[in-house]
């Protein structure tokens, strides 16, 4: 079990090592290879395993921007959280240090992290083992997620925020704030160092509307979507080599504002790399946020409580999960 209990000891050996590579002191491979998991474009049990480059954003000569790109990657970041395995910690800690992480560098004047997912597959594997529940015993506990997608579409980011906005604020208030920008934002952060199955993030740049499929996901209790995608000879991947867990990784899986060159997502993956290692499996945390820019939404749903803490079919989605469906997808648009 990972503890941050040694986090400032962790935080100086970040910085010496960022240092370090800065004087050039030690070397910064400039890309790996490894296999990423597409889609197949007739059936969804299908998959189409592609080796690709994956360029170390270490060595990127423009660093990435979350509204030019749709993902960053912020260093020399606390945090207070001793066991991230425990749900109420997180909630209690974390979440608040993710809204002011999300408010200094993004400018946001309200942030609502609504869910969060702790990724160890040893970890599942040894609770299933001992449980015989697919879930484990540990709450929100999971392996990687080695598919490429993206969380939200264009369509279901609206929709979701307003499954999550309704119990809390009036239909007045939700289509207030709906109406102003606002963004769907992942944060990430390695529990422990990563060297294996790293995350690996696409820029919106390099994303077209034929890369991707809609699939509607039909819950016991509310319906969703998201993105599967094709394969392209565009897709040029990045990643941060040997993230610690003092750096945290941003991405959008949304974004309201359509403008030209501001990115609407980030398409992701883990990806295994070529000859890495069995173990250590990797261990991360990831937290779902809905971020507003707009002054009216600062005192936006005071009372929020993400639904997957509180008795409901959000606790675990990989059970009230019913169907998952292709969609029709109009030629040119997402």
């Amino acid at each position: 079990q990972v503890h941050f209990s040694a986090f400032a000891s962790v935080l100086d050996m970040a910085a010496q090592r960022a240092a370090k590579v800065a004087a050039h002191t030690i070397a910064v491979p400039s890309a790996v290879k490894g296999n990423f998991v597409y889609a197949d474009r007739e059936s969804l049990d299908v998959e189409d395993v592609r080796e690709m480059v994956v360029q170390d954003a270490r060595a990127a000569t423009r660093p990435h921007d979350i509204h030019r790109d749709g993902f960053c990657m912020v260093s020399g970041v606390p945090t207070h959280v001793v066991d991230p395995y425990d749900k109420l910690e997180v909630e209690r800690v974390y979440y608040k240090e993710v809204e002011e992480l999300l408010k200094k560098k993004l400018g946001a004047k309200r942030v609502i992290p609504f869910d969060h997912i702790v990724r160890n597959k040893a970890r599942l594997a040894e609770e299933v083992a001992a449980t015989g529940n697919q879930s484990g015993s540990t709450p929100f506990l999971s392996g990687v997620a080695s598919i490429v997608h993206n969380d939200y579409t264009v369509r279901s980011g609206y929709s979701r925020a307003k499954q999550l906005l309704t119990p809390h604020s009036t239909s007045e208030t939700i289509e207030k704030a709906l109406s102003g920008r606002f963004a769907i934002v992942n944060v990430w952060r390695p529990l422990a160092t990563v060297v294996k199955d790293p995350l690996a993030m696409l820029s919106w740049e390099l994303t077209q509307p034929e890369d991707v499929q809609t699939i509607k996901l039909v819950y016991t209790h509310r319906e969703g979507e998201v993105y599967r995608v094709f394969p392209s000879d565009r897709h040029q991947w990045s990643y941060w080599s040997h993230m610690d867990p003092s750096e945290v990784l941003l991405f959008k899986t949304f974004d309201s504002e359509t403008a030209p060159g501001v990115a609407q997502f980030a398409l992701h993956s883990a990806f295994a790399m070529s000859g890495q290692s069995e173990t250590p499996e990797r261990q991360s945390i990831e937290v779902r946020t809905l971020v507003f820019f707009d002054d009216d939404a600062v005192d936006l749903a005071p009372a929020f409580r993400a639904p997957h803490l509180t008795p409901s079919p959000d606790s675990d989605s990989r059970v009230s999960l019913v169907e998952r469906k292709i969609m029709p997808q109009v030629p040119g648009q997402y």
